[in-house]
C-alpha cells in the first residue's frame, strides 16, 4: 500500500468517525493495516480459518477477491437494493461480484494504464505491447 493510499484510508476513517460522533452512532472505526511487509495473506488466512469475529469490516486489495470469496456474506442480503444498484453499471461487478454474489463494494479505485502510440507502432511495424 502506498503512502497516498494509506493517507486516503486515514481520511476516510476520520470522516466516518466524525460523522458517527455527530450522529450519536456509537461506532468508532479503527485502521489495523496489514501489508505485504507484515504478512497480509497470513493474517487474513488465519482470521478466516479461525472464523474470527475480531473485525466487522475488512478492506482488502481486489486481487484477493477470489481467494476470500467464500468467507464473505452476500451484501445484497444486507444493503438496500437502491444502494447496490449504484454500482451495477460500473467496474464494480467485475471485481466485487462472484457467482452473482456481491462480496464487496469498492472504497476507491486506482488504475495503471499502458499507453501505446499507434502512429509510432504502425510506423515501425510493431504490435501493441501486452502486459
Amino acid at each position: 500500500m502506498t503512502n497516498d493510499n494509506e493517507s486516503l484510508l486515514k481520511e476516510f476513517i476520520n470522516d466516518f468517525n466524525e460523522y458517527a460522533w455527530e450522529n450519536n452512532l456509537d461506532i468508532q472505526l479503527e485502521l489495523n493495516l496489514s501489508t505485504i511487509r507484515n504478512d497480509y495473506d497470513s493474517t487474513f488466512d488465519y482470521l478466516f480459518s479461525e472464523q474470527s469475529n475480531k473485525y466487522d469490516i475488512y478492506l482488502y486489495d481486489v486481487q484477493h477477491s477470489r481467494k476470500y470469496t467464500n468467507h464473505f456474506i452476500n451484501l445484497a442480503d444486507y444493503l438496500k437494493k437502491e444502494h447496490i444498484e449504484k454500482y451495477e453499471n460500473d467496474v464494480a461487478p467485475q471485481i466485487c461480484k462472484f457467482n452473482e454474489i456481491w462480496i464487496s463494494l469498492p472504497l476507491y479505485l486506482t488504475f495503471t494504464v499502458l499507453y501505446s502510440n499507434i502512429e509510432l507502432l504502425n510506423e515501425y511495424d510493431l504490435d501493441i505491447p501486452k502486459t
